[in-house]
C-alpha cells in the first residue's frame, strides 16, 4: 500500500514540474514579443567620478605623489586634501552637466585630528559642498 501511495505522489510531482514547465516555456516565448528600445538621440551621456577612503584628509599631505601622464611617464603631483578634491572634480564635472559623485565608502573615520575631534563633521560639510552622493547613508 505505501508502494501506491508512494506511486502517487511521484506521478503528482511529475505532473507538477510538467505544468510549472509548460508556463515557464509559455512565458519565456511571450517575452519574445516584447518591443527592445533602440537607442537613439534621446540618450543622456552620464560622469560617474567615485572617491573611497578619503578617512576625513581635509588639509593637504606635505609630500608630493607620483603619479604617471598618457605615455607612462612619472610625473610628480601635490596631491590629497578636500580643496585639492573638489578642484578636480569641479573642473571634470565642467565637462558633463549630468556628473554623479559617488564614495565608495570610507570616507569618514580614521580621520586627521582636524575632522575626528569634531566628530568628522568637517569632512561631512566638505563632501557635501563636492555634492557627494553616499551610499547607504554613510558618505
Amino acid at each position: 500500500m505505501s508502494k501506491n501511495r508512494y506511486c502517487a505522489i511521484n506521478k503528482t510531482n511529475k505532473y507538477f514540474a510538467l505544468g510549472l514547465c509548460l508556463v515557464i516555456l509559455v512565458s519565456l516565448t511571450s517575452l519574445g514579443c516584447l518591443e527592445v528600445a533602440k537607442p537613439g538621440n534621446d540618450t543622456i551621456k552620464v560622469q560617474i567620478l567615485a572617491i573611497n577612503d578619503f578617512h576625513g584628509q581635509l588639509s593637504r599631505q606635505r609630500q608630493m605623489v607620483t603619479g604617471y601622464n598618457e605615455t607612462g611617464a612619472p610625473i610628480r603631483v601635490d596631491a590629497g586634501g578636500a580643496e585639492y578634491l573638489a578642484a578636480h572634480i569641479k573642473s571634470l564635472s565642467s565637462e558633463n552637466p549630468n556628473t554623479f559623485v559617488i564614495s565608495g565608502g570610507d570616507s569618514i573615520g580614521a580621520s586627521p585630528l582636524v575632522s575626528a575631534m569634531f566628530h568628522d563633521e568637517p569632512t561631512i560639510k566638505a563632501l557635501n559642498m563636492m555634492d557627494l552622493i553616499s551610499r547607504r547613508g554613510q558618505p
